[in-house]
């Protein structure tokens, strides 16, 4: 693969006067890239498929600002490729597609003062996107097979294809965020509360879909995010059929964050454990000779509970993922981690992970059960000579 990142192919000039280059396109960015693949495979009791493939792209943006509120993108990309054999057996085929659309964004806000208890203020933050997309049905990318079906002309080779399909499709979204001011301490030092409240509206509309007599407009979507401090976040996820008002699905997460005994690192923004996995404990496996990171405090403790369903409650499922952290000295450091189905009141795994330090030696014990599967892996090696280890597992 060879790519150009995106530039701008004008540049404005600086505050002497020179440098510069058709700053009218200034805001015009292009960009390049090429690609070659050559797949051969091979499997038991099947005949051999071989293909090559080439293709080059490239592409147009320009991002203007119209007035101090509007910005608009439009973009034109095109794709050239050559194949070595087409759907019919014939040997270099040539073929392009092209496309293009437009976006368009706002970014809207107003403070206002609220005044109530602790809340001195609140700024509310709109902003509305929209965008579309069209490109042209290429016929001679389309060829009928022996049953008369229309499949692509040129397979995909390697992830090189082309599909020649018409497209025409707009997007909506509307984000909202809302910022507060609390009084502090000082009354001359408010508090700050950026993102307490995270809302975006988004859905889509494929104007192919009206000219068949279908439902045009995508699932209507709504996220929700709610976080008032570092220690607690709540998100909402929940779409809706739009003609039919009706509940596509749900999914609630809340994760709660506590550490003590020091200053504990702010874990605001941080991701929390994948469900149906361990969790915290151990951290994962440190690599030879690197130095495990301590906890944010020496006791932390994280709490995470999903809960999901689809359009009928049999589908639902309720999930709490525990891992808490202690470092008792410097030198050790033990972690805990616990998977639950809420719904099947059942443990689905658990990990326990030790770590000593010792000084120029490193020494771990991991332990993971999940279901009637045990599994425990022991390592312990110098820090400085990462080949100088011991270690022992069974899985």
């Amino acid at each position: 693969d060879f790519s150009v990142n995106s530039f701008a192919i004008g540049r404005k000039a600086d505050e002497r006067g020179k440098g510069g280059r058709l700053p009218s396109l200034a805001t015009l960015y292009t960009r390049f890239g090429a690609s070659f693949r050559s797949v051969f495979e091979k499997k038991w009791g099947e005949p051999t498929r071989d293909g090559q493939a080439a293709r080059i792209a490239t592409g147009l943006t320009d991002n203007r600002s119209i007035g101090p509120y509007l910005k608009l993108s439009p973009s034109l990309s095109a794709t050239g490729a050559w194949f070595r054999r087409d759907f019919r057996g014939r040997s270099h085929g040539f073929g392009g597609v092209w496309d293009g659309g437009a976006s368009a964004r706002s970014t809207l806000y107003g403070t206002f003062p609220v005044g109530i208890g602790p809340v001195l203020a609140l700024r509310h933050v709109v902003e509305p996107s929209l965008s579309y997309r069209y490109a042209p049905e290429i016929a001679y990318l389309r060829v009928a097979d022996s049953t008369g079906r229309k499949v692509a002309r040129f397979p995909s080779v390697g992830g090189i294809a082309l599909s020649g399909s018409r497209a025409s499709s707009m997007s909506l979204s509307l984000t909202q965020r809302f910022h507060f001011k609390l009084a502090g301490e000082d009354p001359r030092k408010p508090r700050k509360i950026d993102n307490l409240i995270l809302w975006t509206t988004s859905t889509s509309y494929n104007f192919l879909e009206q000219g068949r007599g279908k439902r045009p407009f995508s699932t209507l979507s709504n996220s929700l995010r709610v976080q008032p401090s570092r220690y607690i976040d709540n998100s909402w996820s929940v779409s809706h059929d739009p003609y039919t008002k009706a509940l596509r699905s749900l999914s609630v997460q809340t994760n709660f964050r506590l550490t003590g005994g020091g200053g504990g690192a702010d874990t605001t923004g941080s991701t929390p454990a994948a469900y149906g996995e361990f969790g915290q404990a151990g951290g994962g496996r440190s690599r030879p000779g690197e130095k495990r990171m301590g906890a944010s405090g020496p006791w932390s403790l994280n709490l995470a509970h999903s809960y999901s369903r689809g359009q009928r409650r049999s589908s639902e499922s309720s999930t709490m993922n525990i891992s808490t952290s202690v470092m008792p000295t410097a030198g050790w450091r033990a972690t805990y981690s616990v998977y639950c189905d809420l719904r099947r009141r059942e443990i689905r795994s658990q990990a326990f992970s030790l770590y000593r330090d010792l000084h120029c030696w490193e020494a771990s014990l991991d332990r993971r059960i999940t279901g009637d599967d045990a599994q425990y892996y022991f390592r312990i090696n110098v820090k400085d000579l990462p080949d100088v280890q011991y270690e022992r597992q069974r899985r």
